[in-house]
C-alpha cells in the first residue's frame, strides 16, 4: 500500500514513547533565561535541541548567535521544488521554577502522574515551550520515516530568549533574515481547547515598549501654595489613558480601525 499522512499519524502513536523521552531529555536542561541563571545551560540546551533536529530529519542545522542574546537554532528541510514553505517555530528557554518548596516534583526532573484528567508530564518547559519544539520535530520524522518525505519546504527556529521578552529578536531577524524567508509562520506557543483538542490561533495581541512623559511646569516649583495648584502630571497621564478606549473597551483613537476588517459571520 502506497504510504500517506495516515501511515505518518499511526508512526507517531506507535513511537510516542520515543518522542516522549525527546522531551524528557530537554526538560531536564535548566535553560531558565533570566539574569542570575547559568548563561551556559541555554548554550548546552541550544546544543541539544541542534543534536535533535539533526536526529530527526533536519539539515543544514546552525546554532545562530548575535551579541547579547542567549542561542537560537535553526535547522531546515528544503526538498520540495515549487512547494511552499514552512517556517516552524518554539523556544527552548523557560521561566525559573520559582519557590521549589511548593513543588511536588523536581521542576527540572520530568515526573509522570495521574490527575484526575488522566497521565499528565510535570516539569518546567514540558508545556512552554519545549513540547513545541518537539512537535515540530516529531512531526516532521514522523512524515519522513512513512511518507518518505515532507509535503513542503520546511524551516525551523527555535529561540532562546522568548520568556525574558525576545529584545533581540528584532536584531536577529535584521542578521538572519536570509534564512528566515518563507511563505507561512506556524508556532507551537499558544494554547489548546482542551487536551487532545487542539486549536488554531490566528492573532494575537502583542506587546509595544515606550515612555510618555507629561509635564505641568516648563519649570520645577516648590510644593504647597507654589505647586499644590497646579494639575498633577500623573493624574493627567491617567485620563489621558482613559480616553484610549471607550466604556466597553473598544479603542478609541479616532483611524485606528479605519483598515481593519470586520469579521464576517458564519
Amino acid at each position: 500500500m502506497e504510504k500517506n499522512t495516515l501511515d505518518a499519524a499511526a508512526y507517531l502513536q506507535e513511537k510516542f514513547p520515543i518522542f516522549l523521552d525527546d522531551l524528557k531529555s530537554l526538560v531536564r536542561i535548566p535553560s531558565v533565561s533570566f539574569p542570575g541563571f547559568p548563561e551556559s545551560e541555554l548554550d548546552r540546551s541550544a546544543e541539544a535541541v541542534a543534536d535533535l533536529m539533526r536526529k530527526r530529519g533536519l539539515e543544514n542545522v546552525q546554532v545562530l548567535k548575535i551579541q547579547g542574546a542567549h542561542p537560537y537554532v535553526y535547522g531546515e528541510r528544503l526538498r520540495a521544488p515549487g512547494q511552499p514553505t514552512l517556517l516552524l517555530y518554539a523556544h527552548h528557554d523557560v521561566q525559573p521554577p520559582g519557590r521549589t518548596d511548593v513543588w511536588k516534583t523536581d521542576p527540572f526532573e520530568p515526573t509522570v502522574l495521574m490527575g484526575p484528567a488522566g497521565e499528565r508530564l510535570y516539569g518546567r518547559g514540558t508545556a512552554d515551550d519545549k513540547a513545541g519544539i518537539v512537535v515540530h520535530t516529531s512531526a516532521i520524522a514522523a512524515y519522513l520515516e512513512t511518507v518518505g518525505e515532507l509535503p513542503v519546504n520546511v524551516k525551523v527556529i527555535i529561540e532562546g530568549e522568548e520568556e525574558i521578552g525576545s529584545s533581540h529578536l528584532t536584531e536577529f531577524l535584521k542578521t538572519y533574515r536570509h534564512l528566515m524567508d518563507a511563505d507561512v509562520l506556524v508556532l507551537t506557543d499558544t494554547g489548546n481547547f482542551d487536551c487532545g483538542i487542539p486549536a488554531l490561533t490566528i492573532a494575537l495581541r502583542g506587546m509595544v515598549g515606550l515612555e510618555v512623559e507629561v509635564r505641568a511646569l516648563s519649570k520645577t516649583v516648590h510644593s504647597g501654595m507654589w505647586g499644590g495648584p497646579v494639575p498633577d502630571p500623573a493624574m493627567a497621564l491617567s485620563k489621558i489613558l482613559a480616553t484610549l478606549v471607550d466604556h466597553q473597551g473598544q479603542i478609541a483613537i479616532p483611524g485606528v480601525l479605519d483598515d481593519v476588517k470586520p469579521i464576517e459571520g458564519g
